[in-house]
């Protein structure tokens, strides 16, 4: 699998921040996006059709290396990139061209004085909606913060989303917004606060998601429609799981077609650390190990972070993540980047070595291409770190941000099942065309989830069998009732 080097002077966090979308395709283009030593905003455009990169393209200054951006496109092609702050207001700048990276036009920052890492997606009306951790003026503790610009429009005054209580000390979220295909704006997040008992100790305590129907305007949670009261708490009816005791980390979420929501959870209150599959299943939340999977390519080893997730039109799901060796954690050496594909929603799942095997180095912060209103995801890229951490904010340490097509993986599994599909044929005596191929394995991926559907119902033995036998004569005619002796 090819590795394309974007940049050698890659920032230490260059591809950070899994609420960010970072990599966006149109039409015949694959833009991308990374922060470069030590704040400095970068993109480069890939051509599908040449194979031709463009040259690098500096877009704008941040704070350090917490500025990671999040890219989105509208309806006319127009690329939107909001970057920059950490403790500061976003910066936000717009394509001159249609999907063109070369050129940028400076827009209107948003935010307030206190902003840090923003999501951001456009909807059907051109509607940008953001989310950020942030507060109003100078206060503590900080909230995640909500903010929409409609089309030729301003930006609307921020809305807190939800308040962490605690104490008046650090606290930090994921805030990864999505559109679902049917227009629903959903947000997944987590709570990192300090202790009641010790400012100093900070944990990931709680957990939630939460969706608006009506663009942004209400929310409610996955498990009714009554709206929630604005901001939210670690009481309200969207958070999954609130407990002083656990530690984690949220990853993204998406939604597929049939409405099936996903995200991961890195858990990291046991000596081992993992990651879960979140899916939302016969109104409940269901929850899908990962690291078994990852434990049969790399031996004894755990997770040490949160997971990006994508889903592409065809309803692939992909997940990646780094491992490293049992007792290491964010950042370690011998981290090294796995990727997972479920073509079933989540039933089965394969997993892959992504990064090149270096235990003196780290391969880590891998990122995603995913739906953000407009763009199509058909085989999503990925884009990861490969270096040191360095220390605090701004350490003068260069890493190289690399590039890789998940194609060749792609295109692996489906030959899998068209081989598969084609020893059926022989078995029974039958040629299909591959436009039939595609939609037997279409049918074949989705009915293994429909199986797992049914078996789920609990019919009961009061509950009659769907099929009716007549023995030694032939079905009746249709309103002819039962056949005569």
């Amino acid at each position: 699998m090819r590795h394309k080097v974007l940049s050698t002077t890659g920032s230490t966090r260059g591809t950070a921040y899994t609420m960010s979308n970072k990599i966006l395709t149109h039409e015949d283009r694959t833009h991308v996006v990374w922060l470069d030593q030590i704040h400095k905003t970068y993109v480069r455009t890939h051509n599908n059709k040449t194979g031709r990169w463009s040259a690098p393209v500096f877009v704008g200054n941040g704070d350090d290396n917490h500025a990671g951006a999040a890219l989105a496109i509208d309806s006319g092609g127009y690329l939107h990139l909001i970057f920059g702050p950490h403790h500061n207001p976003i910066q936000y700048s717009v394509s001159a061209k249609p999907n063109s990276m070369a050129r940028w036009i400076s827009q209107p920052s948003l935010g307030g004085v206190n902003a840090t890492y923003p999501s951001m997606v456009c909807d059907r009306d051109d509607t940008l909606h953001v989310c950020y951790r942030g507060a109003f003026g100078r206060e503590r503790p900080w909230g995640l913060m909500y903010q929409r610009k409609p089309r030729n429009g301003e930006w609307t005054e921020p809305v807190k989303l939800v308040d962490p209580e605690g104490p008046q000390a650090y606290t930090q979220f994921e805030n990864a917004l999505y559109l679902a295909p049917n227009g629903t704006l959903f947000l997944a997040y987590h709570i990192v606060r300090a202790m009641e008992a010790d400012h100093s100790q900070v944990r990931g305590m709680g957990f939630g998601v939460m969706r608006s129907k009506d663009g942004g305007r209400s929310w409610m949670p996955c498990t009714g429609e009554d709206a929630l009261t604005l901001p939210t708490t670690p009481a309200s009816p969207c958070v999954i799981e609130f407990n002083e005791q656990i530690n984690v980390r949220m990853g993204n979420i998406v939604c597929s077609s049939d409405g099936t929501i996903f995200f991961t959870l890195n858990r990291r209150e046991d000596k081992v650390h993992k990651v879960f599959l979140y899916r939302w299943w016969n109104k409940q939340w269901e929850v899908i190990p990962l690291l078994p999977e990852a434990q049969k390519l790399f031996g004894d080893c755990m997770i040490s972070d949160c997971c990006s997730l994508s889903i592409s039109d065809d309803g692939v799901l992909y997940a990646t993540t780094t491992v490293c060796r049992e007792g290491g954690g964010w950042a370690d050496p011998t981290n090294e980047i796995v990727l997972f594909t479920s073509r079933n929603l989540g039933e089965t799942l394969s997993a892959y070595k992504i990064s090149p095997d270096d235990p003196n180095t780290s391969s880590w912060l891998p990122s995603l291409e995913r739906a953000t209103g407009h763009n199509k995801v058909g085989i999503p890229c990925l884009i990861y770190t490969y270096g040191e951490k360095g220390e605090g904010c701004s350490p003068d340490i260069d890493t190289e941000i690399r590039f890789v097509s998940l194609k060749p993986i792609a295109r692996r599994e489906e030959k899998t099942t068209r081989e598969a599909i084609g020893r059926a044929e022989s078995l029974i005596g039958l040629s299909f065309t591959d436009e039939q191929r595609k939609e037997i394995q279409r049918g074949v991926e989705t009915g293994q989830v429909l199986y797992r559907r049914l078996r789920d119902v609990d019919a009961g033995n009061s509950v009659e069998p769907p099929l009716i036998s007549y023995r030694g004569c032939p079905y009746p005619p249709a309103g002819s009732g039962s056949p005569s002796n």
